[in-house]
């Protein structure tokens, strides 16, 4: 406050604008909202991002624990099949049966999951000292079936004798399943079917027959005519000029020609 020099009376002179502004802390109080504004959680911001977020996590938990429970079926000494302990397992004439590794390309089974299923055994012809193994079709689809339905958390999948709605259940799950991997085959493949694996049916051995035994060495594959199967060959290792003809202790052209219509060869 000053005094005029002509006047006793005083004079008051007025703060600069810009003074008065910065009191009324109108334009500070915006730029502290917008700021707490962009502080704030995106979670905040868009609520159902978040919670997407959250169910994405919940299912693969969810996954990860019906997974778990898969492997810990699998594990248990007592869902294992032995021969040993059912020594009277026998496949049938008539069943449809699939080798070892066909069953488990097609069929997308681990080595723990094919344990667990019954099978009889063969000379297999590659390796005469590990015998081959084939398996009961319906077995096969059983466990594919209570595959699927435990990792879609169907209740009652490992419980018991798997039967009832939770075999339906999994019989849903699965063809849905290999109906995704033959599309996805096609795609592929220009169209083209997915490619089934090689099932045999189990035919009745003929009595009193003649046969000698196999050559040692000796092992059968498979005959294709226009790219069907047709049979086997009897392929004589040790001895090359076998073809000439029949000269005993080997077998006839006759007698080394297997029709599948038999059957494997049973002997």
């Amino acid at each position: 406050m000053f005094t005029n020099s002509g006047s006793s009376q005083p004079i008051a002179v007025g703060l600069p604008s810009s003074v008065k502004r910065r009191k009324t802390g109108s334009g500070s109080s915006s730029s502290k909202s917008q700021r707490s504004q962009s502080r704030k959680s995106p979670s905040k911001r868009n609520p159902s991002k978040a919670t997407q977020k959250d169910l994405a996590k919940a299912k693969s938990a969810q996954k990860a624990q019906q997974k778990r429970a898969w492997n810990a079926w699998l594990a248990r000494e007592e869902n294992r099949w032995s021969p040993d302990e059912d020594p009277d397992y026998k496949q049938e004439v008539g069943w449809q049966v699939i080798q070892y590794s066909d069953a488990k390309k097609y069929y997308r089974f681990s080595d723990k999951e094919m344990e667990t299923l019954p099978y009889t055994p063969f000379d297999n012809q590659h390796n005469l000292n590990r015998p081959g193994r084939s398996f009961h079709l319906p077995d096969l689809l059983r466990l594919g079936y209570r595959k699927a339905a435990v990792l879609g958390g169907i209740s009652g999948a490992l419980e018991g004798t798997f039967q009832g709605v939770a075999l339906q259940e999994g019989k849903r799950l699965y063809d849905e399943k290999m109906k995704d991997l033959d599309e996805k085959y096609k795609k592929k493949h220009e169209g083209r079917s997915r490619p089934g694996p090689e099932t045999y049916r189990i035919v009745a051995k003929k009595k009193g027959t003649t046969r000698r035994p196999r050559p040692f060495g000796s092992w059968w594959e498979s005959v294709y005519e226009n790219g069907k199967k047709i049979g086997y060959w009897l392929v004589l290792h040790f001895d090359p000029d076998a073809d000439e003809g029949p000269s005993p202790p080997h077998p006839s052209r006759e007698e080394r020609f297997w029709p599948i219509e038999n059957g494997r060869p049973d002997w």
